[in-house]
């Protein structure tokens, strides 16, 4: 005889539909842990569909179901009833406490203090037609002229020489300073130039300015903040001897 599946909503459990289904030599099946019973189309145990109540009513809806026949007993429903709410009742929970988990924080703060001191900056560097200065961008940089005469020789690149007569003769070459301000209001600032170490026979100048070792010279009270270009001329007379010149020029802006 072939078998067709049958489901019932779920009210009682029939112990008519087990013994149909043993006698048909079937073992009783499970689907998502509800059993079901399969039923020959002419079980005279055909079951009478029953509701369960409330909301296990409506779970059930959505679950597989076991037959119910004529002989079903009341106590082993009662009995699924009771794990059904009670799974019914542990999902709310678990579903409720993951809504209301909350993240855990802390602070904490910093104090910072700063004491902001005006500053002004100078540097002297290469002039892009002058003698390549050593040091090129920094606050201590050194023209080395090399070896140099009035006549003849080699004159390096970027400088200039210049004879007179049979007085003397002066070189030269241009020069970058570099001059910034911060954190101070000022309009411009003021160039002095010394020389470190007393020169009675040569004439140092910075553009029209002569410097000595006395005192310190002025090159300009209204300099402009950025990048100026100065000349650096030496003038030889013809009654120096042969030999090394060298001194040290000392420059010093102040923000006006």
């Amino acid at each position: 005889m072939q078998l067709t599946p049958v489901r019932h909503e779920l009210s009682q459990v029939s112990a008519y539909c087990e013994s149909c289904m043993a006698k048909q030599g079937k073992k009783l099946a499970h689907s998502n842990q509800l059993p079901v019973l399969w039923c020959p189309p002419d079980c005279a145990g055909s079951p009478t569909p029953a509701k369960a109540p409330g909301i296990a009513n409506r779970f059930l809806d959505m679950r597989p179901t076991i037959c119910v026949g004529r002989d079903a007993s009341p106590s082993e429903a009662g009995k699924f009833m009771k794990k059904l709410c009670l799974l019914l009742i542990c999902s709310i929970f678990f579903i409720g406490g993951v809504g209301t988990a909350q993240a855990t924080s802390a602070s904490a703060t910093m104090a910072v203090s700063v004491t902001v001191a005006s500053s002004i900056s100078f540097v002297i560097q290469s002039d892009a037609s002058g003698l390549a200065l050593t040091n090129s961008g920094t606050s201590a940089v050194t023209a080395s002229f090399g070896t140099m005469s009035a006549y003849g020789g080699t004159v390096p690149t970027g400088v200039t020489r210049t004879v007179n007569g049979t007085t003397n003769w002066k070189i030269s070459t241009p020069f970058d300073a570099v001059i910034a301000v911060a954190n101070q209001t000022s309009s411009n600032y003021t160039l002095t130039a010394q020389l470190a170490s007393s020169d009675s026979t040569n004439t140092w100048q910075i553009g029209a300015t002569t410097i000595t070792s006395a005192s310190a010279a002025t090159l300009t009270s209204t300099g402009t903040y950025g990048t100026t270009v100065f000349t650096f001329s030496l003038t030889i007379p013809f009654t120096e001897a042969a030999g090394a010149i060298s001194n040290t020029i000392n420059f010093v802006a102040t923000a006006n």
